[in-house]
């Protein structure tokens, strides 16, 4: 059952996607762009901010919520509602393993219109999160981050940026992770040209590469090793939701488009169909 502020959040979810699938279709290179008008407009709504706590300029985290949203929004565009489940994302884990420092800084600026986008996956590792070869050592009272990281959403226009890497190689039970978070210009992060795909080009996704970011170990969420709580977290209840929300926009986007042209179509008088014709003819 829908709560009362579930549906409130909805029916404004459905409001912007209206809004942005009345304009007419971009065309050439521009279809495929990451949207920082259709970000404005979710901003606007304070739909931007849905997965940051009230504290910080947002509503809390309710995967529920979440998935209404990214099923309205990809009905008008998949790439925006799957930006927004990976915005939503940092927001989340942020939110449940940030330190205090950590959330004073960076979810009002998330909630504001920055954007977020968590770098887990790798060339070599596939969707294997624990395979990943991105290290993060300690030199000082600092870490130096180093690797790459392929098919990050939002990864082009990302403003905070939490990436997954090894943390400690030499454990009982083989390497222990942890979650680093980066500002968007660190020094040292490159970012790759935008991801040609089959499809979703609008997600800003590309390629990171971290060429020892230095960056403070107060920058750790989540604690050194503690890596794989927050991924879980990040996954189960927004990445998972989300993408099947996403799916699930997309499906009913085409079927609302396939039920409209059958209905509108018109059989040809050119030629009658085999299955027309008397038989014998």
């Amino acid at each position: 059952m829908i709560q009362e502020e579930q549906r409130l959040i909805h029916d404004s979810a459905t409001r912007v996607a209206e809004a942005l699938a009345a304009k007419a279709a971009p065309a050439g290179p521009a279809a495929d762009a990451f949207s920082r008008e259709a970000v404005d407009a979710l901003v606007a709504s304070g739909l931007w901010a849905l997965a940051c706590p009230p504290e910080h300029g947002g509503v809390g985290r309710d995967p529920r919520a979440l998935a209404l949203v990214a099923h309205e929004l990809a009905r008008a565009s998949g790439s925006l509602g799957l930006s927004f489940v990976a915005h939503s994302s940092v927001c989340g884990a942020l939110d449940a393993f940030g330190s205090p420092a950590q959330k004073r800084e960076y979810l009002p600026r998330l909630a504001a219109g920055s954007v977020g986008a968590f770098a887990v996956h790798e060339a070599a590792s596939g969707a294997v999160a624990a395979a990943v070869a991105t290290r993060a050592e300690l030199a000082g009272l600092d870490l130096l981050l180093t690797g790459s990281k392929f098919f990050v959403t939002n990864g082009r226009q990302a403003d905070v940026i939490l990436a997954l890497a090894q943390s400690d190689s030499k454990g009982a039970d083989g390497p222990s992770f942890s979650v680093i978070l980066l500002d968007g210009s660190t020094p040292g992060l490159i970012r790759g040209p935008h991801d040609s795909r089959m499809g979703l080009n609008g997600t800003g996704s590309c390629e990171m590469v971290f060429r020892e970011c230095r960056v403070p170990v107060e920058q750790v969420v989540g604690g050194m090793g503690g890596g794989m709580g927050v991924l879980k977290v990040a996954l189960a209840e927004y990445a998972f939701f989300g993408a099947a929300a996403v799916s699930l926009g997309l499906a009913t986007s085409c079927l609302a488009a396939a039920l409209r042209h059958a209905s509108e179509r018109t059989p040809s008088r050119a030629s009658p169909s085999a299955s027309s014709r008397p038989c014998g003819s």
